[in-house]
């Protein structure tokens, strides 16, 4: 029998290199198209049609490790895409009001704000002689705040799918230009795609300390910056997914399914990378003041800014409003960060701006959520009333 198992092993690990080899014919070299590029001095415009590339995995040809990519084809626009298109100007659109308080049809939106607090509230409350269960039952106490106030009957909330995940939207209800900033690409931008395709007139910008294949992804339709985000500018230690001169094993093809897995998509590692305050990058980098759409994605460093979302937190004082933003919690992997985690929702609970929803639980102790100001007049005025 032992006879048997090194023949069985090397035939193996012969096959699986070969079937990579076979399915990702496309290298690196290959040449991205021009789909919808901005820059810090261009407005956004209308997409085209182009061939979109999409991430298909690590290979190591007999020069070195390489990335390969998948061209999807024509993306073609949304059908909602010119309806968006022709929505009235910002500057147009009325909102109403009654008595002082703003309403979308018959749903005051401070009765909303009201309501969903005090369910929140109740639930967050639960956890303080008990934190750590939090991990582990957040998705169904929000969930049930969420399905009373039946927040949907009154927020059209669309979905924009990546390959192992969703990001959330309420879409506009005039036009402008729309700011999107991803914080954290992950090799992935199946949502950014499908959002451009269906909205008009948004400009993008990512950041990833990550170059490749980040930066030929996210160049597609966007800007992209080359650094990590946090709550200090230097160094840190953070969790990524590895970059073009980190080798894929060839152990790992001799792994069971999840482990090949992981050999063609990457395996998250901690690795120091230069990162830049978040403040900084947004204000100063980017030049922004206002964002429409924030999505962050960076494996547990966020956690060091969570504060900034406080009402008189750092971004009120910076002058940064954000309208929504999808974000990824990682308190599995920072110390404290079930206690973190607790104290991050029950103070946005507690601050009665944001409507946290969509809470997802990926593993034990992350959560996917989608937040929307209730707040801000300009955010009620373009998503809201």
């Amino acid at each position: 029998m032992r006879s048997l198992q090194v023949p069985l092993l090397i035939s193996f690990c012969f096959v699986s290199v070969c079937f990579l080899l076979f399915s990702n014919s496309r290298y690196a070299s290959i040449s991205f198209p021009t789909v919808y590029q901005t820059s810090s001095n261009v407005t956004a415009s209308i997409p085209q049609n182009n061939n979109i590339l999409k991430y298909k995995g690590v290979v190591e040809p007999m020069d070195g490790v390489g990335f390969t990519f998948q061209e999807l084809g024509d993306v073609p626009l949304s059908p909602r895409f010119e309806y968006f298109n022709t929505l009235p100007d910002c500057m147009n659109n009325n909102a109403h009001y009654v008595d002082g308080k703003q309403k979308n049809g018959e749903i005051s939106v401070v009765k909303v704000m009201e309501t969903f607090k005090e369910c929140i509230t109740k639930h967050i409350e639960s956890y303080k002689d008990d934190i750590p269960r939090i991990m582990h039952t957040w998705e169904a106490n929000t969930t049930r705040c969420e399905e009373s106030l039946k927040i949907e009957d009154f927020l059209k909330i669309e979905e924009f799918k990546n390959q192992h995940e969703s990001k959330f939207a309420v879409m506009p209800k005039c036009k402008e230009e729309h700011i999107m900033v991803t914080l954290g690409v992950g090799h992935e931008v199946s949502a950014e795609v499908q959002l451009n395709r269906t909205l008009s007139n948004v400009k993008f910008l990512g950041a990833d300390p990550i170059i490749e294949p980040n930066i030929r992804l996210y160049s597609q339709f966007g800007r992209f910056f080359p650094f990590a985000v946090g709550r200090q500018s230097g160094t840190d230690n953070f969790r990524v997914l590895p970059n073009q001169n980190q080798k894929t094993s060839l152990f790992c093809f001799v792994c069971l399914q999840m482990c090949l897995f992981n050999c063609l998509l990457g395996e998250y590692v901690y690795q120091d990378v230069t990162t830049i305050e978040v403040i900084y990058v947004l204000k100063n980098i980017m030049k922004l003041s206002w964002i429409d759409f924030l999505w962050i994605d960076i494996e547990g460093g966020e956690i060091q800014w969570l504060d900034y979302f406080y009402r008189d937190g750092q971004f009120d004082q910076n002058g940064i409003t954000i309208c929504q933003f999808n974000t990824e919690l990682h308190p599995q992997y920072v110390k404290n960060g079930a206690v973190k985690f607790y104290e991050f929702v029950d103070r946005l609970a507690k601050d009665g701006r944001y409507l946290f929803m969509k809470a997802r639980t990926t593993g034990v102790g992350v959560f996917r959520m989608f937040f929307l100001n209730m707040e801000h007049p300009k955010c009620l005025k373009k998503y809201i009333l």
